[in-house]
């Protein structure tokens, strides 16, 4: 989660090498590597994660204003 706050902080820009180098080249990086070159606003990509964790809107915003990010 918290690398996604960060990318948000970013503008959304990523590096696809660093965040590879860093994972690995498992299932889910390819599935978060297709979701933000889906060009799908990375602030909903973050709402729709925190969703199918169970982590409510407000508990979200919470999250995210500790990192100066009003979602």
């Amino acid at each position: 989660m918290q690398m996604l706050m960060n990318i948000v902080m970013g503008g959304g820009q990523i590096n696809p090498n660093q965040i590879m180098g860093m994972f690995g080249n498992s299932p889910q990086m390819q599935q978060a590597q297709n979701m933000m070159n889906s060009g799908n606003d990375p602030k909903q990509i973050i709402a729709n994660i925190a969703k199918q964790k169970g982590i409510d809107q407000n508990q979200l915003n919470q999250m995210a204003s500790k990192f100066g990010i009003k979602l």
